[in-house]
């Protein structure tokens, strides 16, 4: 059954898929809060984007910030290990740029790191959907 919802979701238009992989991002990492708010972990460092004015926010955290992370976490890295493995490591491309991910966040915190490495996986499976489909991951995956 599982199979089956995953299939029909990489059958979706990219803008409902982006939301629905957003969301699903956004739920995995309440079982992960859950856990830090059990143990006491309380500070988990974050982003301070709300220190900038707002053209700062919006260009940074909306369009730049993004669109570099996008090209160092995804694209990036999925591109070497294609070209060294001739595209046959599904996984590998799946995982290793969500490590990425998380590590480059890990400046906010370890904690913070592990929270976002759910939303890394899934921003790895969408960037090979949409290259699996034809279409350009770099343009959705942000």
């Amino acid at each position: 059954m599982l199979y089956r919802i995953y299939q029909k979701w990489k059958q979706l238009h990219w803008l409902p898929y982006v939301l629905l992989a957003l969301l699903l991002s956004l739920l995995a990492a309440v079982p992960i809060a859950a856990i830090y708010e059990l143990t006491g972990i309380e500070e988990i460092g974050e982003p301070n984007l709300l220190q900038q004015d707002a053209v700062e926010q919006i260009l940074g955290g909306v369009i730049m910030i993004p669109l570099l992370e996008t090209w160092l976490n995804q694209h990036l890295p999925i591109w070497c290990i294609q070209k060294l493995t001739g595209k046959r490591s599904y996984y590998l491309c799946l995982v290793l740029p969500a490590i990425i991910f998380a590590a480059m966040h890990v400046g906010y915190s370890l904690w913070y790191g592990i929270l976002v490495l759910p939303m890394g996986l899934l921003l790895g499976e969408a960037y090979l959907v949409f290259q699996q489909r034809g279409e350009s991951p770099r343009e959705f995956d942000t």
